[in-house]
C-alpha cells in the first residue's frame, strides 16, 4: 500500500466529517478549507477502501488515526498487516512491522501534495484540488474534490 493511496483515503475520511450545506463546486473547496482551518485534534477508527477504475474494491485496511495540528499525526494500521505512520512535526516515520523496517524522511518531502498534508495543517485545499459538487445524504454532507 503506497502513502499516496493512504492519503486519498484519509481525505475521504475528512470529507465525511464536513457537515455544512452548499451546492456550488467552489463551495466544496471553501467548506473543506473552513473545516480544516478549525481542526485542532482528531481521533478515529478507520476503514480504508481502495477501488479500481471499475469501482471494484481492490484492497481494504483498518486501523486508528490521531491528528494534532499542526504537523503531528499517527496512523496505526491493524489489518491486513500492521504498519505505523507518524509525523512528529519535523519528520515522517513509516514503520513496517512485517519488514521490521523504519523509513524516515523530512515531513515536507514525505507528505508532498497529499491529503495527509492538508490534515497536518501545511497545505491549502485550493492549491491541490478542484472543487466538485456538494451533496447531502441524510446526516452526511459530501464535498467532492478532484486532485489537480
Amino acid at each position: 500500500m503506497t502513502f499516496c493511496r493512504f492519503g486519498r483515503v484519509v481525505l475521504a475520511s475528512v470529507l465525511l466529517l464536513v457537515s455544512v450545506p452548499g451546492f456550488a463546486a467552489d463551495a466544496s473547496v471553501a467548506r473543506v478549507e473552513q473545516f480544516l482551518g478549525s481542526l485542532k485534534t482528531l481521533s478515529a477508527d478507520f476503514v480504508q477502501v481502495v477501488r479500481g477504475r471499475d469501482g471494484q474494491i481492490t484492497s481494504r485496511a483498518t486501523g486508528m488515526l490521531s491528528v494534532s495540528r499542526p504537523d503531528r499525526f499517527r496512523w496505526d494500521y491493524r489489518t491486513p498487516y500492521a504498519q505505523v505512520i507518524v509525523a512528529d512535526g519535523r519528520k515522517l516515520w513509516l514503520y513496517d512491522s512485517d519488514l521490521a523496517q523504519v523509513t524516515v524522511r523530512p515531513l515536507e518531502s514525505g507528505l508532498g501534495s497529499t491529503p495527509a498534508m492538508l490534515l497536518s495543517g501545511a497545505g491549502s485545499v485550493a492549491d491541490s484540488f478542484t472543487g466538485g459538487p456538494v451533496e447531502t445524504d441524510g446526516p452526511w454532507t459530501w464535498c467532492r474534490l478532484t486532485p489537480k
